[in-house]
């Protein structure tokens, strides 16, 4: 199916459609335009170039359409010939969209119409074409030659959709009883000229339920990857097996709408000179006010302290080795690239149990098979193999040639009697993060521990959102749920551009829906939480006083000149009577030492000198300061990627101790044992450390 669309909005205007009805405060229009405006927005938000608006309206004071030299066209006005949605241009159109004083003007002329400025428009290219009308269906409506309009309409596949004000709904069982019989036979008649166009009829009772409904973003299936999949080595014609593939995205994070910068400042130009200004393909009336990004690069001269700017293309990339920046040329780049294939290369087989949950939580992709009918055969055997055997594939994968190798699992799918794999990216051990968590507190007395196992099952039980008691409609589950960023910040960009003035109203019921527990629910487990409380003594913690230094910044309290000085000033005077440290004192070692790692060419300075320091401490058997000032060497020799230099030390200085270099002390030995000040162990390394907190 196209992905262009093409719409036609037919629109009555009629008298009657300016009165309120059943006691609704709103018209009849006004009713039937909260549809029209809904449609709208979402194509304004998607802002498809391949999308097409047009407006027809009937029962007009004008006449203005190509077929207006047949009497049976008059009062019918193409408002907006088809085009992409422009905003200004809607706007100045929508302020047209009220009541007109006649009740002239015939709804199948109108289609007629319309079906004319489709069909010119989309002649014989491949579109998806729409027909929505709006109507009251009073006054008179000429059928005579309905059945020949609806074979055009079915012949050149535009689909019709009428939706009707007060119109009877079947199946809510809503009936206007004092129905005027004309309106009565128009909608009977109504309804079997849209059947016969194999359309659909809708009240506006059930476009009230889809009105304001979420807003999706329809996205074409495009491969990311055409290439093999092979089993075994693949030189190895013999003993391989090899499969054409083609890999899709399963499921990909949706990211918010992006902003522009533009100048406020000025003006925005009248709805007059945008109109003047810009054609009807084309609509940017900020265009003037918008904010371009310029970048320079600048360096500065290190004797003469001048700034100059350089061209982007005489810069290199460099790469931090401990202190040092490595350069390492573009062409060096190019020649680090691994000799690599593309495609995906089976490794082997793991059971499903042995890869753990979190592993896969990730972009998710799709492999299908291509080519004849013994590929297919062949990838579905591998597919049906490993949901039987209850196990993944592990895969390698390069995405194109000289690419980097990833390491995907290659899960069994089985949708609608169809074979596929899905692959999931695994981590690497560079990736993982394996933090360690202190021990959770266990509750040692039986009886509170039963208690607090019998409250929590209740709980569970009582939460449980399958169940028939649980309010949620639609039911809970992934694709009934809506990311409520993007969705909230859509409809806020809907709201100010029709109504700048007004309060952005509250979010969408379906962004609301699952974004707090059934209140029916929670007052059954009251009881089973305050059991939990009660036994484990919960404390609630305190609530910051901001929860960021944003936050902090952006609190809204005022500022004055004096708070402001005080704060650029702080520590001003402490700094200026503070000496500057630049050795490591034998007195106060430690926070020395750490002074001196602030300055960040002072690594190489703190480290020899602390090493002097703890063989001279050694030497005046200060050894409860000197294994102090080695915790600390140990430390940050870790932290700085030093672990060579301090475990060569550290032998060294075993060493001197034991053979009477140093004053032979046996209890200086076994303390740095015991202390764990031996040489660092490549598991210290991968293990997560937390710099030591400043008392």
């Amino acid at each position: 199916m196209s992905d262009k669309e093409c719409t036609v909005f037919v629109i009555d205007l009629g008298a009657d459609m300016g009165d309120c009805h059943h006691g609704r405060q709103q018209t009849d229009l006004e009713w039937a335009l909260s549809y029209f405006q809904d449609q709208i927005s979402r194509k304004l938000l998607l802002n498809k170039k391949t999308d097409v608006i047009g407006i027809v309206t009937y029962k007009c004071d004008e006449t203005k359409n190509d077929l207006a030299e047949q009497e049976a066209y008059w009062n019918i006005n193409v408002l907006y010939p088809i085009q992409t949605a422009l905003f200004t241009k809607l706007q100045s159109a929508k302020r047209r969209l009220v009541p007109n004083r006649t009740m002239q003007g015939d709804l199948i002329s109108a289609i007629v119409v319309s079906f004319d400025i489709i069909a010119r428009f989309c002649k014989k290219n491949k579109w998806r074409k729409n027909m929505i009308v709006l109507t009251g269906a009073r006054g008179t409506i000429d059928f005579s030659d309905s059945s020949g309009i609806a074979e055009q309409m079915v012949q050149h596949e535009v689909h019709l959709s009428l939706l009707g004000v007060d119109f009877d709904d079947p199946g809510t069982q809503t009936f206007e009883h004092s129905k005027d019989p004309e309106k009565k036979e128009n909608e009977s008649q109504l309804k079997h000229f849209v059947d016969s166009c194999k359309g659909t009829v809708l009240t506006f009772q059930e476009a009230e339920r889809i009105l304001g409904g979420p807003c999706m973003h329809r996205v074409r299936p495009i491969a990311v990857f055409k290439g093999s999949l092979t089993i075994g080595s693949e030189g190895d014609n013999e003993n391989s097996v090899s499969m054409h593939v083609e890999r899709y995205p399963r499921t990909r994070l949706t990211k918010p709408p992006t902003s522009s910068a533009f100048n406020a400042s000025l003006k925005q130009p009248k709805e007059e000179e945008n109109q003047e200004q810009f054609s009807s393909s084309q609509e940017k009336p900020w265009e003037s006010n918008a904010v371009s990004t310029v970048r320079s690069y600048v360096v500065r001269d290190s004797q003469t302290t001048e700034a100059f700017e350089v061209d982007r293309k005489d810069l290199e990339s460099g790469y931090s080795y401990g202190r040092t920046i490595v350069p390492i040329s573009r062409s060096d780049e190019d020649i680090l690239a691994l000799e690599t294939k593309a495609g995906y290369e089976i490794l082997g087989f793991i059971p499903k149990a042995s890869l753990p949950f979190y592993y896969t939580i990730s972009d998710s992709n799709i492999i299908i098979p291509r080519g004849d009918e013994g590929n297919k055969q062949k990838f579905s055997s591998l597919v049906q193999s490993l949901e039987r055997e209850h196990r993944y594939a592990l895969a390698r994968f390069v995405s194109k040639e000289k690419g980097a190798p990833t390491l995907l699992v290659l899960m069994p799918f089985v949708e609608s009697k169809k074979h596929y794999l899905v692959d999931v990216q695994l981590p690497f051990a560079e990736d993982v993060r394996p933090y360690q968590f202190p021990d959770l507190e266990e509750v040692s007395n039986p009886d509170e521990k039963h208690q607090l196992d019998e409250a929590i099952n209740h709980y569970v039980d009582n939460m449980d959102l399958d169940s028939p008691e649980c309010p949620f409609q639609p039911k809970f589950e992934p694709e009934n749920t809506y990311s409520a960023v993007p969705h909230r910040l859509l409809q806020a960009i809907s709201h100010y551009a029709e109504s700048p003035n007004k309060q952005l109203p509250s979010p969408p019921e379906y962004v609301v829906r699952y974004t707090s527990p059934p209140d029916n629910m929670l007052d059954k487990c009251s009881k089973d939480l305050d059991t939990v409380s009660e036994k484990l003594s919960i404390i609630q913690p305190l609530e910051p006083k901001y929860a960021s230094q944003e936050t902090a910044l952006d609190s809204g309290a005022p500022i004055s000149e004096q708070e402001i000085d005080e704060l650029l000033n702080a520590g001003i005077e402490e700094q200026e009577d503070k000496t500057l440290v630049l050795h490591v004192s034998e007195k106060d070692p430690v926070a020395t030492f750490k002074e001196i790692l602030k300055n960040p060419f002072g690594l190489e300075d703190a480290l020899s000198e602390m090493e002097g320091v703890v063989r001279r401490l050694i030497a005046k058997e200060d050894i409860n300061l000197a294994l102090q000032s080695l915790k600390a060497l140990r430390l940050h020799s870790i932290l700085e990627d030093e672990a060579d230099r301090y475990n060569k030390y550290i032998t060294q200085l075993q060493t001197d101790v034991s053979e009477g270099v140093l004053p032979k002390n046996e209890d200086v030995l076994s303390r740095i044992i015991s202390s764990g000040l031996a040489s660092i162990q490549h598991e210290e390394l991968t293990k997560p450390r937390f710099p030591e907190s400043s008392e």
